[in-house]
């Protein structure tokens, strides 16, 4: 768990501060501070995140490396907050629905096309992408898919 009491005290930021930033009262941020984070909605994570001065992905994942997300990171830092919570929410949904089915073979496991194209509908619909950054961003999504599988996200 990322130690956001260690990080906000880091800052100097008291904790009416944090809350004030965040839109929460003070004894919210000492519950998050304290662990609490599972029912944390999206745009508290985010505002958290940004008050913090860290990625939102850090406080959503205990394994969370920086070194090992530094490309995908770096996309996702390019995107303007309305597309990384696009990003965020989908990836989400992705994660979901991985864990509620049961997967067969290998060959059922890899991306496809339309997986692909999905994400690219989901996370981009109102802008113009190169071809190159959609690809960019396509193997962004498979890198963490695959670094997701190598730390034991899978259940089955």
């Amino acid at each position: 768990m990322y130690d956001i009491k260690g990080r906000r005290l880091e800052l100097g930021l008291t904790l009416e501060e944090v809350g004030e930033i965040v839109g929460v009262g003070k004894s919210t941020v000492r519950k998050w501070e304290n662990g609490m984070i599972d029912n944390m909605k999206r745009d508290k994570i985010a505002l958290l995140a940004k008050a913090l001065h860290i990625n939102p992905l850090e406080l959503v994942y205990d394994n969370y490396s920086e070194d090992s997300n530094h490309d995908l990171m770096k996309v996702y830092n390019k995107l303007l907050p309305k597309r990384q919570e696009k990003v965020y929410t989908f990836a989400e949904t992705q994660l979901e629905e991985q864990n509620s089915e049961k997967i067969s073979s290998i060959e059922d496991k890899r991306p496809t096309k339309t997986e692909d194209t999905d994400f690219l509908v989901a996370a981009h619909m109102d802008d113009n992408l190169t071809d190159d950054e959609k690809e960019e961003i396509n193997t962004y999504i498979n890198k963490l898919i695959k670094k997701h599988k190598e730390n034991g996200g899978d259940s089955d």
